[in-house]
């Protein structure tokens, strides 16, 4: 090779080993990036990448704050459960979602727990506080000495009724009124339809619940058959007579009505077995009454 072309080759090699050294430097002094190319994908800014997730994750959390402090109520004034009760997101700003709060019996009649809860985004959020209630004693229900007579037609009104007696009184525990409140339910006497037996219970915005009972005797309006059992076991082969197990049978005058009393069923007293009987009286008017059964055991 020439002397001329012997130095171009060699320009040409310094040249290439120029060009390595720059690249190389570069890696180290711009974080191992090469201009122009995407970024490293390296195990340790995959790591950061799953650091900075979940910091976002706890950012976005929502909490009820309030003051944790017992509540004290002595039933003066109105009482908010919800003052001074927000809900915040992880920045600590208030958001507007509903805050609702329910009360829960503690360990007391006295002590309550006021149980919080907001729906958000990322789920249901709760928290809890303690109520106590200064000088109070709980619901109660007052009852007349009687009830009034109503019609059978009636018997779902009667809480209308009492409202207007002025010896009805249900107080919440602080002495207000809270006999809207009130809910009836009622049985009808097994051996008498005219005798009703009544349940009073309420339940005041402190969740405590006080009953009163009470039976009262419908105004007849239609004849009655009284049974003296709802059932009897005879031996086998052993006489039987089912008019012996009916008390009486009377007209809405009190009129007796023995004479039209109405049985169906049979009771076979030869074999042994479960039989039952249904009685009914109908008036001269032909208004029947309530119909009684009479379970039969031949064993």
């Amino acid at each position: 090779m020439g002397k001329g072309k012997h130095a171009i080759f060699k320009l040409f090699q310094i040249v290439i080993v120029f060009i390595a050294v720059v690249n190389l430097a570069a890696l180290f002094l711009f974080d191992n990036q090469i201009p122009g190319l995407p970024a490293s994908s390296s195990s340790e800014a995959a790591s950061a990448d799953e650091v900075s997730a979940m910091q976002a994750e706890n950012i976005s959390g929502y909490t009820i704050q309030m003051d944790t402090d017992t509540l004290v109520y002595d039933g003066s004034g109105s009482l908010n459960l919800l003052d001074g009760v927000a809900l915040v997101d992880g920045d600590g700003k208030v958001v507007g979602n509903d805050i609702f709060a329910h009360i829960k019996t503690g360990s007391s009649l006295s002590e309550k727990i006021i149980e919080y809860s907001a729906d958000t985004v990322d789920g249901q959020v709760t928290a809890s506080r303690i109520l106590t209630l200064k000088n109070y004693n709980g619901p109660s229900i007052q009852l007349p000495d009687s009830l009034p007579q109503i019609e059978d037609d009636q018997l779902d009104d009667m809480v209308k009724y009492l409202d207007s007696d002025a010896d009805f009184l249900v107080d919440d525990g602080y002495g207000n009124d809270i006999s809207s409140a009130v809910s009836a339910k009622y049985t009808v006497d097994a051996n008498d339809s005219n005798i009703i037996h009544y349940v009073f219970t309420v339940t005041n915005s402190y969740n405590d619940s006080a009953s009163a009972s009470a039976d009262l005797s419908l105004i007849p309006t239609k004849p009655v058959l009284t049974l003296t059992e709802n059932e009897v076991t005879i031996e086998l082969h052993s006489s039987f007579s089912p008019l012996q197990y009916v008390a009486s049978a009377k007209d809405v005058d009190g009129t007796s009505l023995s004479s039209r009393i109405q049985i169906q069923g049979e009771v076979d007293t030869d074999t042994a077995g479960e039989y039952v009987l249904t009685y009914f009286v109908t008036s001269s008017e032909g208004v029947s009454s309530a119909k009684k059964e009479l379970k039969v055991t031949v064993r």
